[in-house]
């Protein structure tokens, strides 16, 4: 098999998987789904930190503020 034998192998089979390639606007609402991927992440990761931790939290804002109350009066 000669070197331009392979190259026509090769277009041969770039055309055969150019219905696999995406179009120009396909990739448009992708960036938007992936936001709101990473947004829903988010929004799970804190829900299950205030799940485990949300006492030590409580008891961490209510010393605060109880500092604050007392540097106040």
């Amino acid at each position: 098999m000669g070197a331009w034998s392979a190259v026509l192998v090769g277009e041969q089979a770039g055309r055969r998987f150019t219905c696999l390639r995406r179009r120009p606007g396909a990739s448009r609402g992708q960036g938007l789904v992936e936001y709101g991927l990473i947004l829903a992440g988010i929004a799970l990761v804190a829900a299950v930190t205030l799940v485990f931790f949300g006492d030590l939290v409580a008891g961490a804002l209510e010393i605060i503020a109880t500092l604050i109350d007392q540097a106040t009066t």
